[in-house]
Formats: C-alpha cells, structure tokens, sequence
C-alpha cells in the first residue's frame, strides 16, 4: 500500500489534475505549474487512485457514453464502405 499524499502534495495533485484537463498534455499541464513532470509521472506510478484521475482527467466529458454510441453508430465512411460490398 502506497504512503499517503501529504497535505501539500494532495494540493498540487489536485492543481496539476486541472491542469491537466486543460491541457491535455502532462508535459504542459506540469510546466504551468512550475514543476518537473517526473514528479508527477512517478506519483502515478505508485499510486493507482491518482493514476485513475489522472486517466479521467484526459477522457473528454462523457467518453464512455460516447464510446458506445460511436460502437452503435459508425461514421459515415464506414457505413458507405460497408454498403459498396
């Protein structure tokens, strides 16, 4: 079982989470917040809460109704290379 966040790391998880989410990118998401990205990428690692929000944190809002609409309904393009055979 991993240690516990600090108080203080439990803050700058949360600020690097939104940035994050912002970004998109961990690289950026770190950089704006004046900190290595390793420092973050090894708290994942050994973390696996903190890696499930770093995960939601990148997924677009409703990626996983999206996902099974997408299944249900493909684009376009398929639709018309699956109607040529």
């Amino acid at each position: 079982m991993p240690r516990p966040f600090t108080r203080r790391q439990s803050l700058q998880n949360a600020r690097f989470l939104e940035a994050l989410a912002q970004t998109g990118n961990a690289r950026l998401a770190a950089q704006s917040l004046g900190v290595h990205r390793s420092t973050y990428t090894k708290r994942r690692s050994k973390d696996a809460a903190f890696a499930a929000r770093w995960e939601s944190a990148l997924a677009p809002p409703g990626a996983i109704g999206n996902r099974a609409q997408k299944a249900a309904n493909p684009p376009p393009s398929a639709q018309r290379a699956e109607n040529r055979w």
